[in-house]
């Protein structure tokens, strides 16, 4: 639920030109990535606990992580560079909506078989 508050943060970033929303929109992001990271990889952990490549593993998830936002950065820094900021973040919310709609209807598909048990 977090990333799509996070989105609807990024969806604010692409309307308002007022500086302290803008402050306050990133140091938000930024405490929800950072804070929420550790319980994350834990989480991970929790699931591979009985694999013996735990590490590489978790420095693929990195590794898919890190991609992606480097093909985010790319696609934002291109939309800041040819139209505005605004625009530019407006786009990247628009995209990480859609995105995220087919992946809330499949883990939702996937949670009523029973694809993750008590999680």
């Amino acid at each position: 639920m977090y990333v799509t508050f996070c989105a609807v943060l990024i969806l604010i970033l692409g309307v308002t030109d007022i500086v302290w929303i803008v402050v306050l929109i990133f140091i938000t992001l930024n405490a929800i990535q950072w804070g929420l990271s550790g319980v994350d990889e834990g989480f991970q952990l929790g699931i591979i606990k009985s694999s013996k490549f735990k590490a590489t593993l978790l420095s693929v998830s990195s590794q898919v992580k890190l991609l992606f936002q480097g093909i985010s950065s790319f696609g934002l820094g291109l939309a800041i560079e040819k139209f505005s900021y605004q625009y530019g973040f407006l786009l990247l919310g628009i995209v990480f909506l859609l995105v995220l709609g087919p992946l809330y209807l499949y883990i939702l598909k996937r949670s009523k078989e029973g694809a993750y048990g008590n999680v």
